[in-house]
């Protein structure tokens, strides 16, 4: 039974009315000249194009696929190694063990967290198998040559356990050693009882790997050769013209390739070099910070004219916390490659809100309800935020432009002018010691900030974070929801923003429509 099979399949703007079949254990070549529908027929088999019209079958199933990640799931299982593999194929800034392990992330997620042990071993099995070095764990992919980079590209789909590869020229621009390879990993994959679409612009390549080759000539099938009609001649006899480049026979690809659980057992247990050194390059942000806010402190107490006390530690805290709220909603736009201009609107919106319609009765107001009013309001407006950018895809500065504007109005018809009533426990819970004259409250919270902040990198979450903010085109094509993503940035965001009007409002008391 075909593990695949299309009918009558329409997309884009060249195919029209394919039909084809791939079966277990088989390699389909797809021969065409550029332009005649084959990536159209890669793109809509993996959920990457909309379907206009026919149907695609999985294990004789009519299936839809409307993006990748439906494509991606166990009972479809398929996997797409594109032409360019520097900007659909990878993630050049991330390392290998996250471009190898992001469709199947969510498997290494327990509780919310990443088991970077289990990520990694499972990620040097893979990287065994198809030969690439230890150092392409925890290096970025982009420092690695172009065969490299292809062997981390595929690698991705055996890590996921993908049945159907679809392969679109793999070979281009790689050296003649790792194409061996790639033919040996090829034959190796339908061995196991996986299938192979394959489309190449190299014809020997066709003649000599395939078990069927169908030619495409505008969006249409324009011929199909079985194994022992399969030939150059054959196929330039087709309605379209190839180039040849060089040569290789069948015997190019007879090495064999062991692929087996020891190789996890002994990945799990190696070691690399130089752990402490890397943690640091990739906390080198965190860690420039901590040593300028020292640094100020030291530039504090060398131009006070008495010894610096614990009042004036605590008044600096207090003083960054609400910037350092602000700042890591604005860092999680950044990193999924967006924009926001609203930061500052929202602050002065929620301090609006809460001066406006706390009960200057009440003195003992809960800091846990206001304290979720003034998120809850800022997460609205990311999620306003997100709902353009995301959704509708417009311009991250011209809408988060127009919120500020939007938002500022609004402001202002909830408080036109200075004053309002904060409760004065939201101050001292914010405003006061966690342990007195020992811990700040503030530094408490900047403290959960950065533990927050390094839990999040170990998300599933987070490492699409990164995968959006690095290639949205890339992510999408692993699986990763980008909308999602982006639009759950700009809520996340919001609510820090809000988070920080909480805090300003809990420092000045009041209301003020330009506090922000």
């Amino acid at each position: 039974e075909p593990v695949l099979e299309v009918r009558q399949l329409a997309a884009g703007e060249k195919l029209a009315g394919v039909d084809l079949i791939l079966r277990p254990g088989e390699i389909h070549g797809v021969a065409a000249l550029q332009g005649m529908g084959q990536l159209d027929l890669f793109s809509a088999c993996f959920g990457a194009l909309p379907v206009k019209g026919g149907t695609i079958l999985i294990d004789g199933q009519d299936v839809y696929l409307a993006s990748p990640a439906d494509a991606l799931s166990p009972s479809i299982g398929i996997g797409f190694v594109p032409e360019d593999r520097k900007t659909e194929g990878l993630f050049l800034k991330l390392n290998g063990t996250a471009n190898a392990s992001l469709p199947v992330v969510d498997q290494f997620s327990h509780y919310g967290l990443l088991d970077l042990k289990a990520e990694r071993a499972a990620t040097r099995a893979v990287f065994d198998a198809v030969e690439v070095a230890d150092r392409a764990l925890y290096m970025a992919a982009g420092s690695f040559s172009g065969g490299n980079q292809q062997k981390i590209a595929i690698s991705k789909w055996f890590l996921a356990q993908s049945r159907i590869l679809l392969l679109f020229d793999p070979t281009r621009g790689i050296d003649v050693g790792t194409k061996q390879q790639l033919y040996v990993l090829m034959r190796k994959f339908t061995d196991a009882g996986g299938a192979i679409l394959f489309h190449s612009t190299e014809v020997p390549e066709l003649v000599h790997l395939c078990d069927r080759v169908s030619v495409l000539y505008e969006g249409r099938i324009a011929l199909r050769l079985q194994a022992d009609e399969i030939s150059e001649t054959a196929i330039m006899e087709a309605p379209a013209h190839f180039r040849l480049p060089c040569q290789f026979t069948r015997e190019d690809a007879g090495m064999s390739v062991t692929l087996s659980t020891e190789a996890l057992d002994n990945g799990a247990n190696r070691s690399i070099p130089n752990v402490l050194g890397r943690s640091l390059g990739r906390a080198r942000g965190m860690v420039v910070a901590i040593v300028v806010f020292f640094g100020l402190m030291l530039l504090q107490a060398f131009i006070s004219p008495g010894p610096i006390s614990y009042f004036d530690v605590s008044f600096l805290i207090s003083g960054a916390t609400p910037l350092a709220l602000a700042a890591f909603g604005q860092t999680l736009v950044i990193l999924s490659g967006g924009f926001d201009l609203s930061a500052g609107a929202v602050i002065s919106l929620v301090n609006a809100v809460l001066a406006a319609n706390m009960d200057p009765a009440d003195m003992e107001a809960s800091v846990l309800l206001w304290t979720l009013v003034g998120i809850a309001t800022g997460m609205g407006v990311g999620a306003f935020n997100g709902l353009f950018i995301a959704v509708f895809r417009l311009q991250p500065i011209v809408v988060t432009l127009s919120t500020m504007f939007i938002i500022q109005g609004l402001t202002l018809l909830v408080l036109d002018q200075p004053g309002g009533f904060v409760s004065p426990s939201l101050g001292t819970f914010y405003m006061g010691d966690a342990i007195p004259e020992i811990l700040p409250s503030a530094l408490l919270l900047l403290a959960a900030l950065v533990l927050g902040w390094g839990w999040l990198k170990r998300t599933p979450y987070g490492v699409a974070l990164y995968a959006v903010g690095s290639d949205r085109a890339s992510a999408a094509a692993v699986g990763v929801r980008v909308t999602l993503v982006r639009f759950a940035t700009y809520v996340l965001a919001g609510g820090m923003y809000g988070m920080a009007g909480v805090f300003v409002s809990a420092q000045t008391g009041s209301g003020d429509p330009t506090v922000g």
